[in-house]
């Protein structure tokens, strides 16, 4: 059978208490709302206000939770793709994974160094993922430094799109501005197939209306928001990401009540953005309510630290008890602080993916990302596929049937002295275990004699052996490609 996952952190007094602090936390603090204009607007449609805070009862809270939980047009407006799973389902396994959370800088094999990224990078993992059938998609893995900022991810989005039919739609996210959205909406327009077509399927969406803690509302956030509900009116999600112990109390308990106010009071700035646009409300947003361990020797981020974990567990149990759709998210999975690759990087990542993939979480994140997402590294992308094909061989569970228990098979076997030369052996070894490409397994004298490699010198040889053999193979006809280089050159002359 396949694994049903499920660990619980807390209980039902124990969520019964944290519910309580997230509702005073919005009733007596409240959400403070930066833009005047969105101020105006959340009174103009009958939210509680207290100068620039949404200050929301009790009551208030609760009626909004229970119009989303219950909304009959949310099941018509949810996005593609979404589904609210329950906590005691089956874990869903992953053949595809993906490339490109956009970092800044790239680790390099060769110096051992982390350097500035640029287009070059980003051709290359395109190439990188034509060359391996479980990458699914691929986004630009860095910012290029030679671009402008405003500019620099459309200009890695086109190169990835010149390489790779599995590159990402024309998406900006956080990087959307009012100033670079004329060029991204123009460049939209010619993935698209014109302006039409694009507003039937928007390139530009809401990918995400990150709160900013504690219990704010920034008025870049407002405005994206704004901006964004112009190509896709419904959809997208809320998410909040509070620091421990910085802009966030140290307990995990008040980290999970403070992040489940803020997306709460962010969906009520949502739906009142859909009551606005279209004179409804139809939920058709997300809740992504998350948490970030800080470690305070040093006052930084550390989202491998295991109240990672803990506090999601904790949060997809109190939106199972808020009767909201169940999160899975889970910011931390996959993730280590190692600057390089070693005892820490493996035993922080192995954690960071097995643990919350027995808890139920979400798991398997994009490929390639070191240090908290701060820098990419290709060789790392290969020992995650690793990884998360032995974290997939787990959610397959034992497989019990008439094969897998068939008698006469078991006395070939024992006739034989030996089960290694059977037939059934060597149709269902490849299935039944997990066969590692990069972690040695074989004799410590085979080992030696074949050079003594590490597992990162092993991935490095792969990297260089896929890109070696990889093809272009661009997402757009020649045409569309060379009038989005067009396009792209006149962006840059109004950077200039």
């Amino acid at each position: 059978m396949q694994i049903a996952a499920r660990i619980d952190v807390l209980n039902a007094d124990e969520m019964a208490r944290i519910k309580e602090a997230m509702l005073g936390m919005l009733s007596e603090v409240g959400i403070w709302i930066e833009c005047p204009e969105a101020v105006a607007m959340m009174e103009r449609h009958g939210y509680r206000m207290d100068g620039h805070r949404l200050k929301p009862t009790p009551d208030e809270t609760q009626a909004f939770i229970n119009n989303y939980a219950h909304a009959p047009l949310r099941e018509a407006s949810r996005p593609q793709g979404e589904i609210d799973r329950g906590r005691n389902e089956v874990v869903p396994g992953r053949k595809q994974f993906s490339i490109g959370t956009v970092n800044v800088c790239i680790f390099d094999y060769d110096t051992q160094r982390v350097r500035r990224g640029n287009l070059g990078d980003s051709r290359k993992a395109a190439l990188f993922a034509n060359g391996l059938e479980c990458i699914g998609s691929v986004n630009p893995v860095v910012v290029p430094a030679e671009v402008h900022p405003e500019l620099a991810l459309l200009a890695a989005q086109v190169e990835v799109c010149k390489f790779s039919r599995k590159a990402g739609a024309f998406n900006p996210g956080p990087h959307l501005t009012p100033r670079n959205l004329p060029f991204w909406e123009e460049m939209g327009y010619l993935a698209a197939g014109g302006r039409e077509s694009c507003e039937k399927h928007p390139v530009l969406g809401l990918a995400g209306f990150d709160m900013s803690s504690p219990m704010r509302l920034s008025k870049f956030c407002t405005d994206r928001t704004r901006i964004s509900m112009k190509f896709r009116k419904l959809g997208g999600s809320v998410s909040s990401l509070p620091l421990q112990g910085l802009n966030a109390m140290v307990t995990v308990a008040g980290g999970v009540a403070q992040s489940l106010a803020e997306v709460l009071g962010g969906g009520m700035f949502l739906e009142m953005i859909e009551k606005e646009m279209t004179g409804a409300t139809h939920y058709a947003f997300r809740f992504a309510p998350g948490f970030v361990p800080v470690d305070m020797r040093c006052a930084r981020k550390a989202c491998s630290g295991v109240e990672n974990t803990l506090a999601h567990i904790a949060l997809s149990q109190m939106t199972e008890f808020l009767g909201l759709p169940v999160s899975r998210r889970n910011y931390g999975s996959g993730k280590t602080e190692a600057k390089l690759w070693g005892v820490q990087s493996g035993s922080e990542r192995t954690l960071n993916t097995v643990f919350p993939l027995l808890a139920g979480l979400g798991w398997g994140p994009s490929v390639g990302d070191m240090f908290s997402e701060e820098y990419f590294s290709f060789e790392q992308a290969i020992m995650d596929l690793d990884l998360y094909g032995m974290a997939n061989r787990i959610i397959e569970g034992v497989r019990v049937d008439g094969d897998a228990l068939n008698l006469g098979v078991f006395k070939e076997g024992i006739a034989a002295g030996l089960f290694t030369g059977l037939e059934h052996t060597a149709a269902n070894f490849r299935t039944e275990m997990y066969l590692p490409q990069l972690a040695s397994r074989e004799s410590y004298a085979q080992w030696d004699d074949e050079g003594r490699k590490t597992l990162e010198e092993k991935a490095h040889e792969r990297v260089v052996e896929i890109l070696a053999r990889a093809e272009p193979d661009p997402k757009y006809p020649p045409e569309v490609l060379r009038e989005m280089e067009r396009l792209l050159e006149r962006f840059k002359e109004a950077f200039a």
